[in-house]
């Protein structure tokens, strides 16, 4: 049986990725918006006023954008043969990176690689701490939360950390955000935990240490290589199950589709959600699911759609739609309201032609 390993290295990581910003560094958005009474609930239970509008991602300069991801390559080629290289040319990318740190299109990407990687060196404190800062300019942000996955790295490095109870808040918080889509390329683990399969904290390490991390290492080492480097042949692979799916979609097998749309999500590398294949598959899913009448599960897919980092989702007006009609059939006006006034916006009436009346109703009535 292999146990998490306690011997760390030498630690700097918590120097370098510090909580003060590089010297000329400026803020580019700003806070100051329109609040509405409901709230966030934090993972440490705490609650702050929810803003009506979504956070919009800081667009860095093309030029800016290509030197960090240079670094993070640099980073991935020592990585895990020269790990304290690896270390420190992701701290090279991270130093690049400009104030809002956890919100620019490059934030994400660069995030994960910093966690995989300090995990890997045995720095899962200075991970959790990197995270334990992600995790608070979202929530402190009082935007819609809609990032599931700084959650569950947060549960996996805390059950490193041998925190299993912590471990357990952040996995159900990831579940919670983003449905069991989050858990799809996971230890099945991690979902038990977060459904609560699993709930004592001997019984929680003692099933975290038959997990092979060896495994777990070399998995988190193919996905931080893989990171926006998909070959030809994946891609043709994954469009290949697509029209599979599509297939059986187009014969009410909606089921069937899902199963198959699955094979092919999980083959695009985290994070996931910055390839436009996402979206499509997310949306492809969420419209099986909705047309099933399970719309909690609809609801968590084209919401993950709609949060697609290479393209908007937001500005889809199907994703818009059928996010809105999901969240109406819950019973959730407020979120129904947001997003069929959007679809509305975004697609007119005849978007709402061949829907069912009492959608567009809803829309006339507001």
């Amino acid at each position: 049986m292999v146990t998490p390993l306690k011997v760390r290295l030498a630690s700097f990581a918590g120097f370098l990725f510090g909580t003060q910003p590089s010297d000329g560094t400026i803020a580019l958005y700003s806070l100051n918006q329109q609040k509405r009474a409901s709230f966030i609930v934090c993972a440490d239970n705490k609650q702050i006023m929810e803003k009506d509008e979504n956070r919009v991602v800081v667009s860095l300069p093309a030029e800016l954008a290509a030197k960090i991801a240079e670094q993070q390559r640099i980073a991935r080629r020592y990585f895990p043969n020269d790990i304290h290289k690896a270390v420190v040319s992701i701290h090279a990318a991270w130093k690049l990176l400009p104030a809002p740190k956890f919100n620019t299109s490059s934030s994400d990407a660069l995030l994960h690689d910093c966690i995989y990687i300090l995990n890997f060196a045995l720095k899962h404190e200075d991970a959790r701490q990197l995270l334990d800062r992600w995790i608070k300019d979202m929530e402190m942000s009082g935007y819609k939360i809609d990032k599931a996955s700084p959650y569950l790295l947060m549960g996996e490095t805390l059950l490193f950390l041998e925190q299993a109870i912590e471990a357990q808040k952040y996995l159900q918080k990831a579940l919670e955000i983003g449905g069991v889509a989050t858990f799809a390329d996971q230890p099945a683990l991690y979902l038990d935990i977060a459904s609560k399969k699993i709930t004592d904290q001997e019984s929680i390490m003692q099933a975290f240490e038959k997990e092979d991390l060896l495994e777990v290492w070399f998995k988190n080492e193919e996905v931080i290589s893989a990171k926006h480097t998909v070959s030809n042949d994946m891609l043709e692979q994954i469009d290949r199950i697509c029209e599979e799916g599509s297939e059986l979609f187009d014969e009410n097998e909606y089921l069937k589709a899902i199963r198959t749309w699955e094979q092919a999500f999980r083959l695009i590398p985290e994070p996931k959600n910055s390839f436009s294949q996402s979206l499509w598959l997310h949306s492809s899913i969420g419209d099986a699911y909705f047309l099933l009448n399970d719309f909690q599960k609809a609801a968590a897919h084209f919401f993950a759609a709609k949060s697609n980092n290479e393209q908007n989702g937001y500005a889809n007006p199907f994703i818009m739609l059928r996010l809105g009609q999901s969240y109406f059939e819950l019973n959730d006006t407020v979120n129904a309201k947001e997003y069929l006034l959007r679809a509305y916006t975004l697609g007119g009436a005849e978007l709402f032609e061949n829907e069912k009346k009492k959608y567009f109703d809803f829309v006339k009535l507001q």
